[in-house]
């Protein structure tokens, strides 16, 4: 370690003078009454310089300047303060003079003029018995501890979000050098975005995790920490109404919610396996069968009684509340939101008298694929899907109908990986349905149920998860002279209505996030409160009638929030800027008061979206990947693109930038690229990539599926290139130099269509054009 700090050292070119040198002890000079985070910025550089040396300096609040040299924490509103530890220095004419004109200048010029944000680190040379003086001074509080992180970070000291890294051996460093710094950051907001839905995240975060993680944020310079919610599946976020909620902002009425445990089944990730069953000792490392966080661990895998279900709650919101206090104490802005338009619990749908004719989804989200389907002529019912849904409601005279119901499975591919109930007049018709089990992917499958006797008005169909999200495709209710046909998530086909563009009363949804808002505010702090848009406007796109949803949807989300005066200010986030046709389309319809960020497409191999550019007068936040959740088991690094990512955020004028991620130690240098370049981007500028290509989907069809053959192909000699195609992709994306490009097109023109090419900024596009559904396309 010793020849690497020396050289480190060298290159930044300090002065190895020393306060033992100079025959001074060096003390940590402090205002009596400064401020919680200047004393915790002083004991911090005490900490360190401990830890790096040995030495433990004493904190004082006045000194002897003719026997002591300091260093100085303060903020810059303490300068007279400083000014005044002047007339403590014994007096000698001219050296005394010389040191009244050096600090006056420096407090009047360097310290006076930090901005928001900015810090420095400067030593000054006091002529009087030949000291030195280093000052850590932040333009506020918050800027203060990050200058006493700066100065850790200059002792040979590394802070990560998993922890610190000190080095083993400890020497006996000079402490006050001549250094000369200042820092201010390229983005007023900075931090991350950690990701529930996987244990490698924060569904497995204990309070001390949650807080170990906070406090490390103002060590790397970050200020945010915000997390998503899938609606009615996680607690993170409670949905409900007022009158459900206590004055200490517990709740008296929920729903089921969990983090990812071991016995939860969810279609995606881990199949359920008791952990004692593990193999290779790691059954040894978990106290019990049903592993997840500990302050759920009480109500695996799911709560099962509504005491339980709200204890859910009440636990995660006193989580919330330690972890974010002790953000807002450490300048970290909190934020936490669900995804839009919101999803009301069945319950509350279900107390709405529906009007005559009507239609009502209970709660749900909508997906779109393109995806031939099999068993079926009619492919357009079941290519998009309703998923996440309680049931559907039909307002109905008394009487016998028959009910029609229509599945496919569009996203899984194997069996068990999404199972549920089925319910018609809350009575189980269909116990266990597996789509893929009984039909296979992309293929339709109907169920009729005749004679279901309706009284009261309503009748209901109901879907119950077992694994994963229930998901429709269509449905029918007949008889009694009505007829009803739902393209469930679809537009109208034929006689069947569109589904999308049914939605819940915006009297009652405001009055839904008025109770979010509320339970909140009593709950725990917060700063900000953002809405995801839907995940499927990236998979599939959205029409102008979609994206309107969104906005009524916030339209109410922003009148609760004024309702209730809540103190958090409000965001747009998801997995796109906006919709397809206009990707700068929320910045046209919603306040200028409310913030829109967005993670990049495609697991962040598409770059900062170029649409930031357009949009002014609010906050923007970029959100690149830090790693992606189909490669947890694997090392990534990422580095490079987060600078790239980065730069982009900047020059389109963001003013946040955050990371997602799962991890934390193993993505360690990715995240400290991240927090390093949200402070400075002096990097070197990098040549075009080389020696490699990837896979772009621009429009419908993601994800990419690959298609095999074993059989022999005739008309070649390479059969293994044209075994292997790629389906529903749109693009291949290879490194080349700028210039022209020469290509194949098949020359027996079996296939219509053609590959079209174009390089600039040293890639290579090649799109296949169609006119008809994306065919295979071959990585020559």
């Amino acid at each position: 370690m010793r020849p690497v700090l020396i050289l480190f050292m060298a290159v930044i070119g300090v002065n190895f003078s020393t306060a033992a040198a100079e025959g001074l002890s060096a003390v940590i000079l402090c205002a009596s009454d400064a401020s919680p985070l200047e004393q915790y910025a002083a004991r911090e550089i005490r900490r360190y310089t401990y830890l790096r040396t040995g030495q433990m300096l004493p904190i004082v609040a006045e000194m002897d300047w003719g026997k002591n040299t300091a260093i100085v924490v303060m903020n810059k509103d303490r300068r007279e303060w400083a000014w005044g530890a002047v007339e403590n220095i014994p007096y000698d004419a001219a050296a005394d003079a010389t040191d009244q004109v050096v600090l006056r200048e420096f407090l009047d010029t360097d310290v006076a003029g930090l901005e928001k944000g900015a810090f420095l680190l400067r030593t000054l040379y006091m002529q009087y018995q030949k000291r030195r003086c280093l000052f850590v001074t932040g333009a506020g509080d918050i800027e203060t501890l990050y200058g006493a992180y700066r100065f850790a970070e200059l002792l040979g000291i590394r802070f990560y979000l998993h922890g610190d890294v000190v080095p083993d051996v400890r020497e006996q460093l000079p402490l006050i050098t001549d250094i000369n710094e200042r820092h201010a950051p390229v983005f007023p907001l900075r931090g991350i975005q950690p990701f529930h839905d996987f244990p490698e995240g924060p569904d497995w975060w204990t309070l001390e995790h949650y807080r170990a993680v906070i406090a490390q944020l103002p060590k790397m310079g970050m200020n945010f920490i915000g997390l998503h919610t899938y609606p009615l599946a996680e607690p993170t976020v409670w949905v409900g109404e007022p009158g459900d909620i206590n004055e200490d902002g517990t709740v008296r009425k929920s729903y089921p919610a969990q983090y990812y445990n071991t016995a939860l089944a969810v279609g995606w990730g881990y199949a359920v396996r008791p952990t004692s069953r593990y193999a290779c000792g790691a059954s040894q490392l978990f106290p019990r069968d049903g592993y997840g966080v500990d302050f759920l661990s009480s109500f695996t895998p799911r709560p099962d009684s509504e005491e339980a279900c709200n204890e859910v709650f009440n636990r995660t919101g006193e989580v919330y509340n330690e972890a974010f206090s002790l953000a807002c104490e450490l300048g970290v802005k909190t934020c936490v939101g669900t995804e839009t338009p919101l999803t009301i619990p069945k319950y509350i749908l279900e107390k709405q008298v529906p009007s005559a004719g009507a239609i009502a989804p209970l709660g749900g989200s909508i997906a779109r694929y393109g995806s031939p389907i099999a068993n079926t002529e009619a492919d357009p019912l079941y290519q998009s899907v309703r998923y996440n849904v309680s049931g559907y409601r039909f307002a109905v005279p008394e009487g016998k109908y028959t009910v029609v119901l229509k599945f496919s499975e569009v996203a899984y591919d194997t069996a068990g990986a999404r199972v549920f109930d089925v319910l018609l007049q809350d009575k189980p018709v269909i116990e266990g349905l597996d789509i893929f089990a009984r039909a296979g992917k992309n293929a339709a499958l109907d169920f009729s149920f005749p004679g279901i006797e309706v009284s009261g008005g309503a009748l209901n169909v109901g879907f119950r998860a077992v694994i994963e999200f229930p998901a429709i495709a269509a449905l029918a209710v007949e008889g009694n002279n009505v007829s009803y046909k739902v393209n469930c998530g679809g537009d109208a086909y034929e006689d069947w209505v569109a589904d999308a563009g049914i939605e819940a009363d915006p009297a009652l949804t405001q009055k839904v996030y008025e109770g979010i808002f509320k339970r909140i505010m009593r709950a725990h702090p917060l700063d900000y409160y953002w809405f995801w848009t839907p995940e499927n406007w990236t998979w599939e796109g959205a029409t102008e009638i979609q994206a309107s949803r969104t906005i009524r949807d916030l339209a109410a989300a922003c009148a609760a929030r004024e309702a209730v005066n809540a103190p958090f200010q409000l965001a747009t986030c998801g997995w796109v800027l906006g919709p397809p046709f206009d990707r700068a389309y929320l910045d046209h319809q919603l306040p200028k008061e409310v913030s829109v960020s967005t993670i990049n497409r495609h697991l962040g191999y598409e770059p900062v979206d170029a649409a930031f550019d357009k949009i002014e007068g609010r906050g923007k936040w970029a959100i690149p990947w830090v790693e992606d959740d189909p490669a947890l088991a694997s090392p990534q690094f990422w580095a490079r693109r987060m600078r790239r990512d980065a730069r982009a955020a900047r020059e389109y004028g963001c003013d946040g930038l955050m990371g997602i991620f799962w991890r934390t130690r193993g993505i360690a240098p990715t995240l400290a690229c991240l927090a390093r370049a949200a402070w400075s981007q002096d990097w070197p500028e990098t040549g075009s990539p080389e020696g490699h290509y990837r896979l772009r989907d621009t429009e419908a069809g993601f994800p990419v599926y690959t298609a095999y053959t074993p059989a022999e192909i005739e008309g070649t000699d390479d059969d293994p290139l044209y075994r292997a195609t790629r389906l529903d992709a749109k693009a291949y994306v290879v490194a080349v130099p700028n210039g022209p490009c020469i290509f194949a097109k098949d020359s027996t023109d079996r296939v219509p269509g053609y590959l079209m090419c174009c390089c600039r900024t040293g890639w290579c596009w090649m799109t296949w054009i169609s006119p008809r559904k994306p065919a295979g396309i071959m990585p020559w």
